[in-house]
């Protein structure tokens, strides 16, 4: 019995370490071979007794796993594989560039052309540099100012990977290059004031006149005046001032009373502003002395004028000639309130009298004051006007490039009806590229500017409730219509009482 004990255990043993039965009946001696088969039957036998005869063996209760609701696959961002073709700066070597291509007419013909380009690329850099990203990448291309320039330009920096275009300045070249961008899948944030170069992928962030109209002519609205004349110039400028004006003046409640054209390249307006004081009711007296010699004609201001503001969308040389004469015809300055567009956002301007306490619309100076003082600090000079325009089209762009290729300046994205926050006060851009601005009115004091009425700090819905001014019921007259008439009382004409004989 020990005998096949041992043989068991050397059976077992040998078991573990042997690839096969044969392997394993090979390694015993011949002797005891069919006497360890016989052991190894009656103990395989053994336990299949043993396994059918004991009691079952006690199971751990299940455990139900919970099924999730939802199974989100995890999206991975694609592998990025530098472009042999695109410039890759040393400091940015192994990481993704997010590019912006800056399109400005440095080599312009006209230098204050070249100068404006200048100031705004420096104020684009700014922005660049105190944005705190070090992964923006800035291609700045020259247009010229020029149609084949612009398109050259675009092109460029589309096969440099270009992912946004900011620019260009001029409207022929925004409008020269947008097919190209649309084609590319590429937005452009242009500097254009021109409204009618904006499109589904070009949006506008230059100063458009009608912008400055509506917000200035609704704000002199809120201030009682509901009787309005304009000076407009000849020309597509004139003819999108003058369209916004008039329907402003309407859906508000008011009426543009007189339009006066002119040349904007007169050298005097004194023809133009005498037919707009014939409509403003200024009349003339001849006066004479005791001998009948003429003391020259005397000008009588009307106690009902026929309109009491009167627009002047004018700057520069051309407004210092127009202002002045408008008084000059009789049409004070104090009794006929003045409105401007952003052509009056200029100090050399402030100090002409005829322009006192005239209204315009500009963005609010206090943020912009802070960009100035930051520009100066850093490039030892004053930025041009639109350089502020520049610097916002990068800090927008900062403020996107966190999201992800191919979607960080989507449409979605641009046109967020909250808006963005810039030098320039809040705008947001619409669908089509129409662009809404947060305007300030400022009012011209004396040489200086206050502000009459603060730029708002947001925006409202997109669809608002259209606001009517109601003109206000003079005293006397609202007085007339509550008392009730007698109908004994005579009626009077001129100062002389008619009495109705049927009565």
């Amino acid at each position: 019995m020990l005998g096949i004990s041992a043989d068991l255990s050397r059976l077992f043993s040998g078991w573990r370490k042997a690839a096969s039965l044969r392997t394993l009946l090979a390694s015993l001696p011949t002797r005891r071979k069919s006497t360890s088969i016989a052991a190894l039957l009656f103990a395989g036998a053994f336990l299949v007794a043993c396994e059918t005869t004991s009691a079952p063996a006690p199971q751990a209760a299940r455990v139900r796993l919970p099924v999730p609701e939802s199974h989100t696959p995890v999206v991975q961002e694609p592998v990025w594989i530098p472009n042999g073709a695109h410039v890759q700066p040393n400091h940015m070597d192994g990481r993704r560039p997010v590019r912006v291509a800056l399109l400005l007419p440095l080599g312009h013909e006209n230098p204050q052309a070249r100068a404006l380009a200048a100031s705004m690329r420096d104020a684009a850099e700014l922005a660049i540099f105190r944005s705190g990203r070090d992964d923006l990448l800035l291609m700045t291309k020259d247009t010229r100012g020029t149609v084949p320039g612009a398109v050259g330009a675009a092109q460029d920096a589309i096969n440099e990977g270009a992912e946004i275009i900011l620019g260009p300045l001029f409207a022929h070249n925004v409008r020269a290059i947008a097919p190209i961008a649309s084609q590319a899948g590429l937005s452009v944030i242009a500097f254009s004031s021109d409204s009618q170069v904006a499109s589904d992928n070009v949006y506008l962030l230059g100063f458009t006149p009608e912008q400055e109209v509506e917000r200035v002519a609704e704000f002199a609205m809120s201030q009682g005046y509901f009787d309005f004349a304009a000076m407009i110039p000849y020309g597509d400028y004139g003819n999108r001032v003058n369209y916004t004006f008039n329907d402003t003046i309407s859906r508000y409640g008011g009426l543009v009373v007189q339009t006066i054209p002119y040349d904007r390249a007169a050298e005097d307006f004194r023809s133009e502003a005498g037919a707009l004081a014939y409509t403003y009711g200024v009349t003339t007296l001849a006066r004479t002395d005791e001998d009948g010699n003429d003391l020259g004609a005397e000008s009588l201001v009307p106690e009902d004028p026929g309109f009491t503001a009167v627009l002047l969308p004018e700057g520069g040389t051309a407004l210092r000639l127009l202002a002045p004469s408008l008084p000059y015809n009789d049409i004070d300055n104090r009794a006929v309130r003045f409105l401007g567009t952003g052509l009056w956002d200029d100090e050399r301007l402030w100090r002409e009298p005829s322009l006192n306490h005239g209204w315009f619309a500009s963005p609010d100076p206090t943020n912009r004051g802070r960009f100035e003082t930051a520009y100066e600090g850093v490039f030892s000079t004053e930025p041009h006007r639109l350089a502020s325009v520049a610097y916002d089209a990068v800090t927008l762009t900062a403020s996107l490039a966190s999201g992800r290729p191919g979607d960080r300046f989507s449409e979605a994205r641009l046109t967020n009806p909250s808006g963005f926050a810039g030098v320039d006060g809040i705008f947001r851009f619409r669908s089509g590229g129409r662009t809404d601005r947060g305007l300030a009115v400022l009012e011209v004091r004396n040489g200086d500017i206050n502000i009459a009425s603060p730029a708002p700090s947001r925006f409202g819905p997109l669809i608002q409730e259209q606001r009517i001014y109601e003109r206000p019921i003079e005293e006397d007259l609202f007085l007339e219509e509550m008392q009730p008439r007698d109908p004994n009382a005579p009626t009077t004409i001129d100062g002389v009482e008619i009495f109705d004989p049927d009565a």
